[in-house]
């Protein structure tokens, strides 16, 4: 039973984390390149720079990636990477919803 309750709360922590589309995009794309700077993602995603850095700040809480603060030519550089726990469970919920669209497919057929 308590198995059972403890993965009901480690799917409602990433649904919580991973539903939001902005930090499902943020996820996505540091999985592919591995790592991306603040302005990269700022771009690809057109958020605000104060909307950006909220989602990263849940995604760091969460512990899926980590920052590194640096100056690069006397200009501050923020580079984010993605964690190991941020690639298990980012695994984890998409198998979530690949089973969920499975079972619609199976249904429709």
């Amino acid at each position: 039973m308590e198995k059972k309750a403890n993965q009901s709360e480690n799917r409602a922590h990433l649904e919580k984390v991973f539903q939001v589309p902005a930090r499902l995009k943020i996820m996505s794309i540091l999985i592919v390149q591995k790592k991306a700077d603040f302005s990269e993602l700022i771009h690809a995603l057109g958020l605000t720079r104060g909307n950006l850095s909220m989602h990263m700040k849940m995604l760091e809480e969460s512990k899926y990636i980590s920052i590194k603060k640096q100056f690069v030519k006397n200009r501050p550089k923020t580079t984010y990477t993605i964690t190991v726990r941020g690639k298990r469970d980012f695994q984890i919920y998409i198998d979530m919803l690949e089973s969920i669209i499975a079972t619609i497919k199976k249904r429709e057929e």
